[in-house]
């Protein structure tokens, strides 16, 4: 997906020299590390980014941290989130024979089942914190997934993924044509290395005079990877070196014509598919200021800058015996 030029620069001073060997395109790090970046900013863990010293000033300065902001927003963001399951639409797949609009029998049906689903998959729960990752990283991403061996009501689930896994590849029109979760996990032999898991969906097409038509029919497939050494979309051939298939490639069901990993962005700058954390920008400013610092902690913080405590007072007059200046 297109990223807009300097997107992340904000980021820079405060990332570090982490490398994410697994990861090879270099825009695609910029935003991993951003991610990581407000993570930790929002889990207030000063040990990951560097502190800026405030400076000969006494006066205390206070400001939210960036769970404060993040969590206040959020507050805001979604209230009272509903459905409503359109009578009209379901006639675009259901069999007019048996089904008519409006007041579609169905409509009450299918209602049920998605309440059903929403309190078995603890939607309401996720939601709230899909929406601290949005405005914390400027990304958030779901994944749907379905079990055929559980009973047809509990088939399906909903997942929450961590947009650094999320890796689409897009079509010279902008449209996603295929989708990988990428993460890491033990080496199958090789107990003290890490392998790239994939997993991989992909709209399939056909070249209908001169142009590429969608079939209908999405793939999925997951195997793992040398670490870094699965992103076909950046890549030369012999550059992709596979280890093994935990999951051969099969259709989806017919059905489904769209692949089940939707990405949510917030505020994505102009020609951009990528969000702004809430934190963009500002970094310099919550990364300057220590929120509930106290002289003991800036003490501990400017340790080794010839910082001494004495119980004696100040320096004295040997004449008049009244303090000097």
């Amino acid at each position: 997906m297109p990223y807009v030029e300097k997107q992340y620069d904000s980021t820079l001073d405060f990332v570090g020299d982490a490398t994410y060997p697994n990861v090879t395109d270099t825009s695609d790090k910029d935003r991993i590390k951003a991610y990581k970046l407000y993570d930790n900013m929002y889990h207030n863990r000063p040990t990951t980014f560097s502190v800026t010293l405030r400076g000969d000033s006494d006066i205390e300065i206070y400001l939210p941290s960036l769970k404060k902001y993040v969590n206040a927003v959020a507050r805001f963001l979604c209230v009272g989130m509903d459905f409503v399951v359109d009578p009209d639409g379901l006639l675009q797949t259901a069999n007019p024979d048996t089904q008519t609009a409006p007041g579609n029998p169905r409509t009450a049906e299918i209602t049920f089942a998605l309440k059903q689903l929403f309190v078995r998959e603890k939607m309401y729960q996720k939601i709230l914190q899909q929406k601290k990752a949005l405005l914390t990283k400027g990304d958030c991403v779901w994944h749907i997934t379905a079990d055929d061996s559980k009973a047809k009501a509990n088939q399906i689930s909903i997942h929450t993924v961590d947009p650094a896994m999320y890796f689409p590849e897009e079509d010279d029109d902008g449209s996603i044509i295929a989708v990988m979760l990428v993460d890491e996990i033990a080496h199958p032999v090789e107990k003290d290395k890490t392998v790239a898991r994939v997993q991989k969906y992909t709209k399939e097409y056909n070249e209908v005079n001169g142009k590429k038509v969608f079939t209908g029919i999405i793939t999925t497939e997951t195997k793992t990877y040398e670490v870094g050494a699965w992103d076909y979309r950046n890549l030369e051939p012999d550059k992709i070196k596979p280890i093994s298939t935990i999951v051969d490639t099969v259709a989806l069901p017919s059905e489904i014509k769209a692949i089940p990993v939707y990405h949510m962005a917030a505020t994505p700058p102009s020609n951009s598919s990528w969000g702004l954390s809430i934190a963009a920008g500002i970094e310099y400013i919550l990364n300057a200021l220590n929120q509930s610092a106290t002289y003991e902690d800036l003490t501990l913080i400017l340790n080794g800058l010839g910082i001494y405590v004495s119980t004696a007072g100040p320096p004295t007059d040997n004449t008049t015996g009244q303090p000097t200046t």
